[in-house]
């Protein structure tokens, strides 16, 4: 630590509230250099063995013009030994150009402030006080003990031209995952300075409110690019903590309005229930939702072979879809386009609302509906009802297959077969010849009662949508 000796008078007088006159400023500014210290004593001091006390300020950053200035510390010595107890009271003055707070505050001049343990820290975030700088120029600083202004420290602060600075989030930038679990995608932020990618360039990742870092933490961190000039995060660095769209923003730490936005949409992990059945009534593709999940604020995409069918959005239907409520669901139907067997049905929950595009979007459901041999049309032979009870008769050959033929009564599941088994028939199955006769409980059909026959897709015991009607009657 370098130092100098100087008195009062030699600075020039003092303004009270706001330190050194700007003729004092200026006339140090000529001769100091960042962290040259300045004490002066009194005669009696100076032939005692009283306390020395000096002032330093460890190092002076150079900072970009329209920016914040990095930390930095002052530091009180006693002959010569920093001080590590207690506090003292600096008085700090700016020279016009510099500021104190965030740029543009437009404050200047002098601040009192409490030192700690012989240490006053400045600039940065969260510090006494945070200077910001304006244009390029060397700035002088000035910091003297307010308990005796002869006992001060000035130096000065380089601004330079500020740096022109990119932000961008690695593609693609939609993320999606699941409410209350981390991201399972990795990502990545690069950055350059003026036009270059490289290493220590200062980034703040800022996740919005309801995304959290998976250790539970919320904020903005603030982080510096790698050797490429990119961070990296890996799998399972974010949480989204509520269904919806989210968004993670990197900005230059150097200059905040250079951002850029990574959205996450977030979807419950329930939701692989909302879509409750699926099935083709002659040609027609029918859709069962959970009603809640229906009526929400859920964007729900349907396609058929790719090609989108419906969206639903806030209980409506958006592209023509009928719409019958069934209790605790409501049943989606169209005519058209018809569907024979084999085509592919997926739901999709997407971000945002419908007419925007699908980016993001997580899939909740897929079937296949089944595809029946040329020949499904003559597997039943005839479909009645006796006290209540369904009897219906199929072709043996059909009945001997590996095609799963399920019978519904009203819309509710009753009996099936399954490679020359019966199932759920409640009486029991008779063969005949070249048909075989199944026969259901009591399910209460009567006049009116629609039955319908299905080829489903999968065995008996697993989920049967995507299946398509072979025969259709209403009793009469």
């Amino acid at each position: 630590m370098n130092s100098t000796d100087y008195t009062a008078n030699s600075l020039g007088p003092t303004d009270g509230s706001r330190g050194p006159s700007r003729r004092t400023i200026m006339a140090v500014a000529a001769w100091s250099a960042p962290g040259i210290v300045a004490t002066a004593a009194s005669p009696a001091a100076a032939a005692s063995s009283q306390s020395r006390i000096t002032l330093a300020f460890d190092t002076l950053p150079t900072v970009e013009e329209f920016s914040r200035v990095p930390s930095f510390v002052l530091t009180i010595y006693e002959n010569g030994v920093p001080i590590s107890t207690g506090s003292h009271r600096v008085i700090v003055t700016l020279h016009d150009g510099l500021e104190w707070g965030e740029p543009g505050s437009g404050v200047g001049g002098a601040q009192t402030l409490a030192s700690l343990n012989g240490r006053l820290m400045l600039g940065g975030i969260g510090t006494p006080a945070a200077i910001a700088s304006t244009e390029a120029s060397e700035y002088p600083i000035i910091a003297q003990l307010e308990s005796d202004p002869t006992v001060l420290v000035a130096g000065s602060i380089r601004v330079i031209a500020r740096s022109t600075y990119t932000v961008t989030w690695a593609s693609p930038t939609l993320l999606n995952g699941f409410t209350g679990e981390a991201l399972a995608a990795a990502t990545a932020v690069s950055a350059t300075r003026d036009g270059t990618a490289t290493a220590g360039i200062p980034v703040s990742i800022e996740p919005s409110a309801q995304v959290s870092w998976t250790s539970g933490a919320q904020g903005a961190r603030d982080l510096v690019t790698g050797a490429k000039g990119e961070i990296d995060f890996a799998a399972g660095t974010f949480k989204p903590a509520a269904d919806g769209l989210h968004t993670l923003t990197a900005r230059a730490t150097a200059a905040p309005e250079v951002r850029h936005t990574l959205e996450v949409f977030a979807v419950s992990r329930a939701s692989a229930t909302w879509v409750k059945d699926s099935y083709v009534r002659d040609g027609a593709l029918a859709m069962v939702i959970d009603i809640g999940a229906f009526d929400g604020p859920n964007r729900m995409i349907i396609y058929v072979d790719g090609v989108r069918w419906d969206e639903t959005y806030q209980g409506a239907a958006v592209h023509g879809a009928t719409v019958e409520r069934r209790g605790p669901n409501a049943v989606l139907s169209k005519t058209g386009p018809t569907v024979t067997g084999g085509e592919k049905i997926e739901v999709f929950l997407a971000p945002r609302t419908p007419g925007a595009d699908d980016a993001g979007a997580v899939k909740i459901y897929t079937m296949t509906i089944a595809v029946p041999p040329a020949d499904a049309s003559g597997w039943v032979k005839s479909i009645e009802s006796e006290d209540g009870r369904i009897v219906v008769v199929i072709e043996k050959s059909a009945f001997d297959s590996a095609n799963r033929i399920q019978v519904r009564h009203d819309g509710v599941y009753v009996m099936e077969t399954y490679g020359g088994s019966a199932f759920q028939t409640g009486v029991g199955h008779g063969i005949d010849g070249s048909t075989v006769r199944i026969e259901s409980a009591d399910v209460g059909a009567r006049k009116g009662s629609v039955i319908e026959v299905y080829l489903a897709p999968g065995k008996p015991g697993l989920a049967s949508g995507g299946r398509i009607t072979v025969a259709r009657r209403i009793i009469s």
